[in-house]
């Protein structure tokens, strides 16, 4: 079935325009895009947040308008994960939201889909059922034709992706029931996740950090952090002395490396730095031993 052209639809009496969001149901991806959210809200604009239920309570403060769904994506991720069982979470998260999204959009139509770039195949549905734009976001690096997604490439000392492994063909099998099950099949056969319905692309990042930045063109807006004032509460000043100030972190996803913080430790201990290790949740301070008093 030909889908026609997106475009953006005019307003007629409703309040501003109405965008339809996709989040993914990683922390640092949530963060990323609520200043921009609450932007839109501010301006008059009308947001759906589809997000999986666990971030809910962080959307709301935004006024978007949160659709809740089911999602067992794991909340952080073992190093020793392998490339296949990643790959299956990665492909059952992108089809987790469809149910809800589709629900959401048909009782409100949306004027513009916007995505992560990790939420791509429901809002492909979306976007080709209701004929609008899609608008992709990257949380951090940005990613073409030179540039892989995440901005480096797979590390050589991880496994391959088994193309014969039969969890592979088990999930292709209930993607295929649910997106009929949904009636979106003829909008999504054979062009699953390509991206090329985006009409632009927006990193939270600035294009002086992006990997090979001189390769992106027009249709990538290097936004860089859009931050919130609620992003500025609290206090935090370095000890006495202001020495220089060293930030050590892994991220929210990949943290369980308390190896890791303990090297880190023992690398910058008797130096003139201030360490602060900021850890996420998958590793408890106490399973680092003794710290140098200047961390």
């Amino acid at each position: 079935m030909p889908v026609p052209a997106p475009s953006i639809r005019p307003t007629g009496e409703r309040p501003g325009r109405h965008v339809l969001w996709l989040g993914f149901p990683s922390y640092g991806h949530i963060k990323a895009s609520l200043g921009m959210v609450e932007e839109l809200v501010r301006r008059g604009h009308r947001v759906t947040y589809v997000i999986a239920d666990r971030f809910a309570a962080r959307v709301e403060p935004t006024g978007a308008r949160v659709v809740p769904y089911a999602s067992r994506f794991p909340e952080s991720i073992s190093a020793t994960e392998t490339a296949t069982t990643m790959l299956l979470a990665f492909l059952e998260e992108s089809f987790a939201p469809l149910e809800a999204a589709l629900r959401a959009a048909a009782e409100d139509p949306p004027d513009l889909v916007v995505h992560d770039a990790l939420a791509s195949d429901t809002a492909a549905a979306l976007s080709r059922r209701h004929q609008v734009a899609t608008v992709r976001t990257y949380a951090g690096f940005g990613s073409n034709e030179h540039v892989p997604l995440n901005g480096t490439e797979a590390n050589p000392a991880h496994q391959p992706v088994d193309p014969h492994d039969p969890r592979l063909r088990d999930l292709s099998a209930r993607v295929t029931a649910r997106v009929r099950a949904a009636g979106v099949a003829d909008l999504l056969g054979g062009r699953l996740a390509s991206g090329d319905d985006a009409v632009l692309n927006i990193s939270f990042v600035v294009r002086d950090f992006q990997v090979g930045g001189e390769t992106f063109g027009d249709d990538h807006l290097f936004a860089g952090p859009c931050l919130r004032p609620v992003d500025f509460e609290g206090a935090w000043s370095p000890p006495p002395g202001a020495p220089p100030v060293l930030l050590v972190s892994l991220g929210t996803t990949v943290n369980r490396r308390p190896d890791f913080f303990r090297s880190c430790a023992t690398a910058f201990a008797g130096t003139p730095w201030h360490v602060v290790m900021t850890l996420g949740g998958g590793v408890d301070p106490r399973d680092l031993g003794p710290l140098p008093p200047n961390v």
